[in-house]
């Protein structure tokens, strides 16, 4: 689903990326359980914010 996000800059909140609508429900042949797959995507979601912010930011 980090493929069908899309990033977002605001002045004042910087950079953010939007992701799809219900992500959990969207993968397919993989099994993990949702608080799991949550705390996993939410560490990616930082990680491209941050790289983002890294690569275009002042």
């Amino acid at each position: 689903m980090l493929d069908e996000s899309e990033p977002f800059y605001d002045d004042e909140e910087g950079f953010r990326l939007e992701l799809p609508d219900d992500p959990y429900g969207r993968l397919t042949d993989v099994v993990v359980e949702e608080e799991r797959f949550e705390t996993v995507l939410e560490e990616y979601v930082a990680a491209v914010e941050t790289e983002l912010e890294r690569v275009f930011g002042d």
